[in-house]
């Protein structure tokens, strides 16, 4: 069920409900989604330290390609696979990066809910 595919793709839909280009989706979607906490020092890090934050900006580029929230789960999955492999990092251990708790209620809100538990946690 979860496989039905989406009128639009992530990125397609964010830029028209929010009414931006696709060269502005990914740092809109980043400081959207990006934990509440970490944004001061996420702004400092973008200045001295660009790529600190790549591994986020490259996620939602997949996630902006995706067509359903199968693609979606699975890009998002990855994402926080690579998130965990950095867990005893600094960008884990303080968790400056992107939630995927605040990736899925985005999807929700541009697509309704997702057809199965997980996805809509």
């Amino acid at each position: 069920m979860d496989n039905i595919r989406w009128p639009d793709s992530f990125q397609a839909a964010y830029c028209a409900r929010f009414q931006c280009g696709a060269g502005q989706f990914a740092r809109r979607v980043f400081w959207r989604c990006l934990y509440p906490h970490a944004a001061p020092v996420a702004r400092v890090l973008l200045l001295i330290w660009p790529r600190f934050f790549q591994m986020d900006f490259e996620g939602i580029a997949h996630l902006g390609q995706t067509l359903s929230w199968q693609e979606f789960n699975a890009e998002l999955a990855t994402l926080a696979y690579h998130n965990h492999l950095g867990r005893g990092s600094l960008r884990g251990l303080l968790r400056l990066r992107v939630s995927g708790r605040r990736m899925r209620r985005l999807a929700h809100e541009l697509f309704g809910p997702a057809p199965d538990s997980w996805a809509s946690r």
